[in-house]
This record gives structure tokens, sequence and C-alpha cells, in this order.
């Protein structure tokens, strides 16, 4: 949902307009086109997030992208596409191939009253420490992803509202290990449905409270093969309240909490609840550095052995600093802590990140960064193991 009433109080590094660095795009009458290519060399020192022994491997990546907008007065249409291609030296089998797809239009209706369709479509790959699968399987596993959504938003004077029903289709491809394996991931695919209602009020032009609503339903297309159980069919809530706030050369963001529970079809599986969270608040020091700080505890699918869900919590910092006009530096550290249910198994996740860029013109520019990941997996009856992975790309 949209997390603000387009106050403008601030303006964050990387969103600031630089008229001599920006592509201009081309003029294709009522629409902006903007082309764009990113090329370059990284290098990964543990491809497969094994403990021992690691695999490290060069590689390329190629990334072309074209977004479309329109220019009219009222209503709007945005159309994107993009592909990423990641060729790792000696290591074909943990190259990447993914690409997305999407529309979006929104129809004003009247002063207050708009309405906006979306449609997504994508093949992407898993995140291999999103805690949802073993990290080293994650490395190998492909999805495809469909969505299709409608918003509803009616502004009147101080109140805002929102009514969302959106579907995602996720379609998941076998996976095939280093060693020849083949894993059937059919039991994964599944339809989920979801409705989100949202109220919010503004005590001043700075200043709102808001209360959120959801309820999803997730069906899966097949029980789980390997212990032939049913499968995690379930429906889920979450009610959710906080503030929206923008205070004009401090600090903006949405801080929220609440409830969300997860209710299994089949008895096989516990029902489960509790706590959740969702903030963004951006702080403003000076005029050249923002710094954000992130943290969210979220109730997500887990596909690790006899796991249903866990709780992935997590927190980060990020810091964007404007050393010249052209030159945009940045520095993130990121801990999560995934807590499974009905499980003893543990994970902790801890990132850190830097990296610079440097703008040339209109149509140019450069990059470097560097990140380090460190997961440590927390099982009964034995010691943590650790996964690491040290990355630099250019």
């Amino acid at each position: 949902m949209p997390d603000d009433f387009n106050r403008g109080g601030n303006e964050s590094v990387t969103e600031r307009a630089r008229p001599d660095y920006d592509p201009i795009g081309i003029d294709a009458g009522s629409f902006i086109v903007r082309p764009r290519v990113e090329t370059g060399l990284g290098y990964d020192s543990n491809i497969y997030l094994t403990e021992s022994p690691a695999t490290g491997a060069a590689y390329t990546v190629f990334t072309p992208s074209v977004a479309a907008n329109s220019t009219w007065s009222r209503h709007s249409v945005t159309m994107t596409g993009s592909a990423n291609l990641r060729r790792y030296f000696g290591e074909s089998d943990r190259n990447e191939t993914t690409w997305n797809a999407a529309t979006l239009g929104r129809l004003d209706v009247n002063s207050a009253l708009s309405l906006t369709g979306e449609a997504q479509f994508a093949k992407l790959s898993e995140n291999t420490l999103s805690g949802a699968i073993d990290s080293q399987a994650a490395a190998f596993s492909r999805y495809r992803r469909d969505y299709y959504g409608v918003r509803g938003e009616y502004r009147s004077g101080q109140f805002r509202s929102f009514l969302a029903l959106d579907q995602s289709v996720f379609n998941f491809s076998d996976l095939t290990l280093s060693d020849g394996t083949q894993i059937d991931q059919s039991d994964r695919d599944r339809n989920v449905k979801r409705i989100t209602g949202q109220v919010e009020y503004a005590f001043t032009p700075s200043v709102s409270i808001y209360g959120q609503s959801t309820y999803d339903w997730t069906d899966y297309d097949r029980a789980l093969l390997l212990s032939g159980l049913d499968n995690r069919d379930s429906e889920a809530a979450r009610i959710i309240g906080g503030f929206n706030f923008d205070l004009a050369g401090l600090l903006r963001g949405t801080i929220g909490a609440g409830y969300v529970r997860r209710d299994f079809r089949s008895s096989s599986y516990k029902n489960t609840g509790g706590f959740s969270a969702e903030a963004r608040v951006e702080f403003f020091p000076t005029y050249l550095t923002t710094v954000t700080v992130q943290a969210k505890r979220l109730l997500e699918d887990s596909n690790i052995n006899q796991t249903t869900a866990f709780f992935n919590n997590t927190f980060s910092v990020r810091a964007d600093h404007e050393l010249l006009q052209n030159l945009i530096l940045n520095a993130e550290a990121e801990v999560q802590y995934q807590d499974y249910i009905q499980s003893p198994r543990r994970n902790w996740v801890y990132q850190l990140s830097t990296g610079g860029r440097y703008l040339i013109d209109n149509r140019f520019s450069l990059r470097l960064s560097t990140q380090y990941t460190e997961r440590d997996e927390q099982l009964p009856f034995s010691c943590p193991s650790s996964e690491h992975l040290a990355h630099v790309a250019s």
C-alpha cells in the first residue's frame, strides 16, 4: 500500500533529482521510454553456500531493461520489462537467467477516487538466504511467478482508504544439483489469494495514523512428495496499525505493529500466530546524508524437512552519502533471525555491504560494491554450523 499523503517534506539522497546526470529518456508521444543496460564482472567466494569446501567463481552479468511511463495529466500507465543473465566461469550449474515483465494502469475516476490494476509475470531465482529452503538447494532453485492485482483508493479531506485484491501463482522448476541429482519441487507450487483493506487519518499535514487488515488463502497443488502428508494449505489473517509521518528536515517513515495468525486446513499441522510488525524510518542528519532503518517480523512459509512456517525477524541500517553530486556512497548492515514453528531449528543471517556509484553523464555510470554474508544454522543436539559468502561485484 502507498504509505504517505504525498507530503514532500523530505527527499533522500538516492531519489534527489540530478538534471546533469539523470537519464533523459526517449519522447514517444504520450510516453517517455527509458531503455537501460547494465553489465559487469564479479567474484563470489562461495557460490553454493556450503560450509566446506567452498567453491568460488568469477562471473559476468548482463541486465537489459526498459520502462515506459505515460505523461498524461490524468490517469497513468507504466510498462516495464527486464532480464538478468548471470554466467559463472567454470560453474555453469550456477548460471541464472531471470526475467520480469509488468504493467500498471491507474484510472482517476474523480478527484477523490482512483482505481489501479497491475499484472506481473516473472521467472526468478530463489533467495538463497530466505529461510524458505535450505540455502545450498536454493542456489539451484528457479520458479515462475504470475501476479494480478486491483486496488481502489479513496481520499476525502483528512481520510484515505484502500481496498486491494490480488493473486500470486507460483510454479517451481525441478532442482538439478551439482552432482546430477534431480529433485521434484512440484509440491511447492501454490496459489495465494489475498484481500487487504486500510484506513488512514491525518492528524496534521505531517502525521497520520492507519489501520490495515489482510486475509489470504494459500492453496498448494499437491501433497508433500517425500512424506505423502497433506500439504500446507492454509488461511491467514493479519491486523496491523501504526503511524505514518514526514517531519521536514528530520525524518519520515511508517511504523506499524499488530498480530498475525495462520490456520492450516490439515490436522497434521499446528495452527500458529504471534506478533507482527513492519517499520521503515529515514533520518536526514544533513542534506547530503540519508540513514534508513528498517525492521519487520513476518510469518512466512517454509519448505525445509517437516517445518511448515517460520517467523522472519529482520533489522537493517543503511547510510547513503552524496560525497559529490555525481558520487554516491552507501553502507548497510542487516541481521535476520528465522524462528521455525514446531521445530528447534533457528537461523541467524548477518550481512554487511558497501559500495558507490559514479555518474559520468546522462547515459553512463559506474558502480562498485562488496558484500559479506554469514549464516549460522542452529539445529537440535548439534553445534551451530556456518555458511560463509564473500561477494564482490563491479
